[in-house]
């Protein structure tokens, strides 16, 4: 990658992560508070949990994509990845601060993880035309999923 883009990349890519692991941090502050009901701290713990793995194949998307672009003999995807990752972290940030429903939120992780582990060489074009790297879809794939108790989410409910 240039250095100005990668820069940018980088500080889009460290900024999720970072968004991502303060709201971790939150769910773990509601598993652990004495002023819910156990209910409500079993569905944050679990909530905490899932968010730790979406976290760890957010890193891995990250590892992944820069294998792809550091490749000897590979064009560097230029403002076109840097221009998609502050998108993805844009909708993302959206989704954080508006929703209250768990499964929600790890829909929207998980559709970030998927879009950014999707991006390649090979779709730099589409992403540069603002269309989903994967093809499929529709731009604004991290709209709120509808509103089910994560408990139900993960088959417990």
């Amino acid at each position: 990658m240039e250095t100005a883009v990668k820069k940018q990349y980088m500080l889009n890519y460290f900024d999720t992560l970072r968004m991502l692991q303060k709201k971790q941090k939150a769910l773990e502050g509601e598993a652990t508070s004495a002023k819910i009901t156990d209910a409500e701290r079993a569905e944050a713990a679990a909530a905490f949990l899932d968010l730790a793995s979406k976290i760890s194949g957010f890193k891995d998307a990250h590892e992944a994509l820069m294998q792809k672009f550091t490749s000897v003999g590979v064009e560097p995807p230029g403002e076109a990845l840097v221009t998609k990752t502050q998108q993805l972290e844009d909708q993302l940030g959206a989704a954080i601060a508006t929703q209250n429903e768990h499964s929600a939120l790890l829909k929207s992780v998980t559709s970030l993880v998927s879009e950014w582990a999707s991006i390649s060489p090979e779709t730099v074009g589409r992403v540069a035309a603002g269309a989903p790297a994967h093809g499929g879809g529709q731009q604004g794939d991290l709209a709120p999923a509808a509103k089910i108790s994560h408990l139900a989410f993960i088959g417990e409910a």
